[in-house]
Order: structure tokens, then C-alpha cells, then sequence
């Protein structure tokens, strides 16, 4: 089960502490957003979450507005939480 709590480390390891922050909000409304949902094949939703803010990481570095973003990306379209809540 993952972690409503905290977010990987290395997702907000490098960032300053208001950054740190931005990532581990957007973490949280994310996790609980997509609490019991679950992909085709049935793994959660959350590890897509997750697997796409990594590339992110990845490839863009540790752009705090861009983790969040990359976290928050499937709340609208794939639960009831509006538009408004997310930004």
C-alpha cells in the first residue's frame, strides 16, 4: 500500500523545504484522490502517478511545479475532485 503520508524520497530529495512541501501536498491529494482505483491490468493508479512523476524527475529534474503537476495530473479527469481543488 503506499504512503498517503510522504512521497518517496527521491521525489523531493534536492528541493528546498517550501518546494519539498509543493511535492508532498500534491502527493497527498493524489494518493487520496486515487484511493482504490486501479488500472486495466489492475495495478493502482497510483503507481502510473507515480512512474510518470519519476520520468519527470528524470528528465525535467527537480522542478517542484513540475513534480506536482506530474502528481496531480490524473486527479481531474479520473475522480471527482474539481479543477478549482487542484489548482
Amino acid at each position: 500500500m503506499t504512503d498517503a503520508i510522504d512521497p518517496p524520497g527521491h521525489l523531493t530529495s534536492g528541493l528546498s523545504g517550501h518546494e519539498a512541501d509543493l511535492v508532498r501536498d500534491a502527493w497527498r491529494v493524489a494518493v487520496r484522490a486515487h484511493e482504490g482505483q486501479a488500472r486495466k491490468d489492475g495495478a493502482p493508479l497510483i503507481d502510473h502517478v507515480l512512474a510518470v512523476t519519476r520520468n519527470v524527475r528524470r528528465f525535467a529534474g527537480a522542478r517542484a511545479e513540475l513534480l506536482a503537476a506530474a502528481l496531480l495530473h490524473d486527479v481531474v479527469e479520473n475522480t471527482p475532485v474539481p479543477l478549482e481543488d487542484v489548482e
